[in-house]
């Protein structure tokens, strides 16, 4: 945890640093304003708000040979790439959506603030409403749009976070393992 604190300090520090640099890539490339702008002038901008708010669940039965028979039919809910504080109303589309779901387990894959470094406010408050709409066990990891800094709350509103561990599921008396890699490419913490 000590380790992905500081690295994660180090690309906060080079960030700014080239933040303040007119022509940085970072800056100027996820700037959801710059983003919103382009798309305007495009004429996409409404089109990309109905696709972002057009969420679609998709079911995909996995056939597993060694998967214990317990778990036939387990239903897992993978929710990934949140990024909340893109679009204002996404968050109430995401939540009307996942509320009528049936599964027996929820997975979030990390990236749940809108960029790579600064406040995370937004995500956390996100993380909170969606966690009142999960009703089942939910396990999480981050990913490279997220702090090491969210894991306290996000544990305390139900999230059991996975950095570089697993976890035990079991359904009657069998089990499964859940295991959570942490951002093995950003910063290299899959230790």
């Amino acid at each position: 945890m000590v380790q992905r604190l500081r690295r994660e300090g180090e690309y906060e520090a080079l960030a700014r640093r080239e933040g303040t640099q007119l022509f940085n890539r970072e800056h100027w490339l996820s700037n959801p304003a710059l983003i919103r702008g382009g798309l305007r002038l495009l004429g996409l901008h409404e089109r990309a708000r109905r696709n972002a708010l057009a969420i679609e669940v998709r079911h995909h039965e996995v056939q597993l040979p060694h998967l214990p028979g317990a778990f036939d039919g387990f239903v897992l809910l993978h929710l990934a790439d949140l990024h909340f504080g893109m679009n204002d109303q996404f968050l109430d589309a995401l939540v009307r959506r996942v509320e009528p779901l049936r599964y027996d387990l929820c997975v979030l894959t990390g990236d749940y603030r809108a960029l790579t470094y600064g406040p995370y406010k937004e995500a956390l408050d996100g993380l909170e409403r969606l966690r009142a709409a999960i009703k089942s066990p939910a396990y999480a990891i981050l990913g490279n749009h997220d702090t090491i800094r969210m894991v306290p709350a996000m544990e305390l509103m139900g999230y059991r976070l996975l950095l570089n561990e697993a976890a035990r599921v079991a359904r009657g008396n069998e089990a499964i393992y859940l295991a959570g890699v942490d951002d093995p490419n950003f910063y290299r913490m899959d230790d």
